[in-house]
């Protein structure tokens, strides 16, 4: 599937996915979206894995800061 966004004035913006369906209640729902890789320095990623950045389980605990967490290593 291919997702587009536009803003007037803007070139779009637009990115290939693949749904993840399942079966619930007798009916098919969307699980996951997997945004797929466009160029081959690109990742797969998964939107759950996405939306779940910076959290610890149900909990949110914030984006680690790089920086800082080199700096205790030493």
């Amino acid at each position: 599937m291919k997702l587009t966004h536009a803003e007037p004035s803007e070139s779009p913006w637009f990115w290939h996915v693949a749904a993840i369906v399942i079966r619930e209640d007798g009916h098919f729902v969307v699980d996951d979206v997997i945004y797929l890789k466009d160029r081959p320095q690109d990742v797969d990623m998964r939107l759950s894995e996405y939306l779940s950045q910076g959290c610890d389980g149900p909990r949110w605990v914030g984006f680690s800061d790089k920086r800082n967490d080199m700096k205790e290593q030493r």
